[in-house]
């Protein structure tokens, strides 16, 4: 049996017991009419068969209807619905007169068609007229997952991860500030210490020769005065009229004695 891809819509898995047969004579056509008559609007997957004893068989299938059932016929789910509509088909029999019914139609129908009244065609496509719905069970399926792929092993070494360098910021420059320029300043020129300018040198024709010649004029006659009084001088003390003289003292003393006597008289 096939599972069902995975899907939303309600899936039950239904399991049959038949008596009376075993699963060389088990009809797939007949077991599905007999159930569609029972179980309203539902569609069935494969149906897996297999012996439970020697005159028993045991027939699962997935069993498919929609969810419009659910509130019609007042039931929680779709398991609650199949699961009712079963087990009072198997406890009234009237799974197994389905069956039954459905079995002798398609074997009547085969061997109208053949036309020659072999009995045994029917047995030999499987006999299902003897079977009897023994008991059900429903079970709620879970779909199948979807195949995944096979894990990759990691290699060995493991590859390293490239470093993603950070991105950078782009620089911002900073704003500019005007310097303040600063006024320039007068450098005092140092001072020219004005050097004494040398006396103008009489140059040989020229005035300052005439110069030099009336210094030396002056000094000519200051030392002929000096000289002249000095001779003077030298002769006033020799005739002793001068004014350092001896007598000269003397008669100044007779002098000024004179007026004394006078004034004593």
């Amino acid at each position: 049996m096939t599972p069902p891809s995975p899907t939303r819509t309600p899936i039950v898995s239904v399991s049959l017991v038949l008596s009376g047969l075993q699963c060389d004579a088990f009809n797939a056509t007949v077991y599905r009419l007999a159930l569609d008559s029972v179980v309203e609007n539902a569609t069935f997957s494969d149906e897996v068969c297999t012996d439970v004893t020697a005159d028993a068989i045991s027939v699962m299938n997935e069993v498919t209807v929609p969810l419009v059932l659910v509130s019609k016929y007042d039931v929680f789910n779709v398991h609650e619905y199949v699961t009712n509509a079963l087990n009072a088909s198997v406890n009234d029999n009237s799974l197994t007169a389905a069956i039954v019914s459905f079995a002798t139609q398609l074997g009547a129908r085969r061997l109208d068609e053949r036309g020659d009244g072999d009995l045994r065609r029917l047995d030999s496509t499987g006999d299902m007229t003897s079977a009897t719905a023994e008991s059900v069970s429903v079970n709620t399926f879970s779909p199948t997952p979807a195949p995944s792929g096979l894990p990759t092993p990691a290699p060995s070494p493991s590859p390293t991860a490239v470093p993603v360098p950070a991105p950078t910021l782009i620089p911002i420059p900073a704003p500019t500030v005007p310097v303040p320029t600063v006024a320039p300043t007068a450098t005092p020129a140092p001072n020219v210490a004005t050097s004494p300018s040398a006396s103008p040198t009489g140059t040989p024709g020229t005035g300052g020769e005439k110069k030099g010649g009336s210094s030396a004029v002056v000094w000519a006659v200051v030392v002929c005065v000096i000289i002249f009084l000095c001779v003077v001088g030298a002769v006033l003390l020799m005739t002793g009229s001068g004014p350092c003289s001896p007598d000269h003292g003397a008669a100044s003393k007779k002098s000024a004695a004179a007026p004394d006597r006078k004034s004593v008289v």
